[in-house]
């Protein structure tokens, strides 16, 4: 994760009014926009500093903020207002202006044992998406002509991830190919958090069947390059637990969550749900892109010699983690009358 140096002014990020029209249908380009939500999101990072080992005399912390878009009403590089932390954090924008993030940094030198936490919170405006892909004309010659303007070395294909693209694909355009798509994932893979297979295992992914978002992400992905679609990640949160219910993962609590984004030419990128069958492109307002660079929150640590990220690994039969780093998500909400 590569954050930039740009202060922001947080008493500037604030709530632009909506119009009255705008509340129960908005067209944003093919993307219809309803049922708009107010949520106030509150992240919380807890860590111990070792008992044992190599001493820590600083320790940083990167709390997501949501991430502009139309719908919220904010100007850039925000997508949230009534931002608060504890202790104080800057507000950091990233480098492609489009969001922004929470910066904690304590430096002294911490006596073993020492736990520290760091809260922060902020209210984003978000909208259920609904795209219809009757009302576009994307062929794939069009699609042909985007990738050779803006050709990328190629990763490699797994012949079984490209039979499976093929036989989806048939007489569909690309925006009912990417249903095909999803209706197969949905059918097909079991979602399953404790997968330890690597989620670029695209083959493994379909021989067994199983995979957390992340492997049914990268699948999909694997899908769009077979036949020659453009796509990307969106990394964030999906408010459904307002307690944050924990998963099987001991690093994360609930309310993660990953989809992505295809790129039609001459529509943009169109949000798509690749667990969602049929109705892929319905993407609710609980769903909302977290920051455009990093995941909801991250941990480095300086010890003597070495600058080092704080991550869970799974070794000798169990998730281990030597800060024993909890970032747990809560939230409220609110509808727009």
């Amino acid at each position: 994760m590569r954050c930039a140096a740009l202060s922001i002014a947080i008493a500037t990020a604030l709530f632009m009014p909506l119009q009255a029209r705008s509340l129960n249908e908005r067209l944003y380009g093919a993307v219809g926009t309803s049922d708009y939500k107010v949520y106030t999101v509150r992240t919380q990072t807890d860590l111990t500093i070792p008992a044992k080992g190599a001493s820590c005399h600083q320790v940083r912390v990167w709390h997501a903020i949501a991430a502009y878009k139309p719908w919220t009403k904010t100007a850039l590089p925000l997508g949230a207002s009534d931002l608060r932390s504890a202790p104080t954090a800057k507000t950091e924008a990233e480098d492609d202006k489009l969001s922004a993030h929470f910066y904690f940094e304590d430096n002294r030198q911490f006596a073993p044992g020492t736990r520290l936490r760091y809260v922060s919170s902020f209210k984003t405006l978000s909208a259920k998406r609904t795209f219809n892909p009757s009302s576009i004309h994307c062929m794939w010659s069009d699609c042909q002509e985007y990738i050779s303007k803006n050709s990328q070395t190629p990763l490699p294909i797994d012949p079984e991830v490209m039979a499976l693209a093929v036989s989806l694909k048939q007489n569909h355009d690309p925006a009912n190919t990417i249903i095909e798509f999803a209706k197969w994932l949905t059918k097909n893979i079991t979602y399953d958090d404790t997968v330890q297979t690597r989620t670029d295992d695209l083959a493994a992914t379909i021989r067994t069947h199983r995979g957390h978002c992340g492997h049914t992400a990268q699948l999909f992905h694997g899908l769009c390059r077979a036949v020659g679609l453009k796509s990307r990640d969106i990394l964030g949160l999906n408010l459904t637990d307002p307690n944050g219910k924990k998963t099987n993962l001991p690093d994360q609590w609930g309310n993660t969550h990953n989809w992505v984004e295809v790129y039609f030419p001459k529509i943009g990128w169109i949000e798509v749900e690749p667990i969602n069958g049929d109705k892929c492109y319905t993407i609710p307002a609980a769903f909302i892109q977290n920051n455009t660079s990093f995941q909801n929150a991250a941990v480095w640590v300086a010890e003597p010699n070495i600058d080092k990220p704080v991550s869970w690994g799974f070794k000798n039969g169990r998730y281990q983690c030597d800060y024993n780093v909890i970032t747990r998500i809560t939230f409220s909400e609110s509808k727009v009358q």
